[in-house]
């Protein structure tokens, strides 16, 4: 595996908008056939307006969720594990900003 001699700090490869992004750690495994695992950090921009498929940052029952955003005849927040439900949107959506990039840490 080869990696690019250009090198970047890491707030310019992952951070386009520094004052409008922020970092989650991800605690569950709802998304895991995404590819987002438990303890992977989701580098989130609010200031992007959230389009059909995005994963996004949700505010759902009083706790915040990443889930994938569907929009259609309803809005569907969908997980992405077999063992979890889609949450169709009944009411309002809050939104708090759309999945930009995930980051894995391999030691702490």
């Amino acid at each position: 595996m080869g990696v690019s001699s250009k090198v970047s700090s890491s707030s310019t490869l992952l951070i386009h908008s520094p004052t409008t992004t922020y970092l989650v750690e991800v605690e569950g495994d709802s998304m895991i056939d995404m590819g987002i695992y438990p303890n992977d950090i989701l580098i989130v921009d609010r200031s992007l307006s959230a389009k059909n498929k995005d994963i996004v940052i949700a505010l759902v029952d009083d706790g915040f969720t990443a889930k994938q955003l569907i929009l259609g005849e309803h809005i569907i927040l969908r997980a992405h594990n077999e063992n979890y439900a889609d949450i169709v949107v009944k009411g309002s959506l809050e939104l708090f900003g759309v999945v930009v990039s995930s980051v894995r840490r391999f030691k702490r």
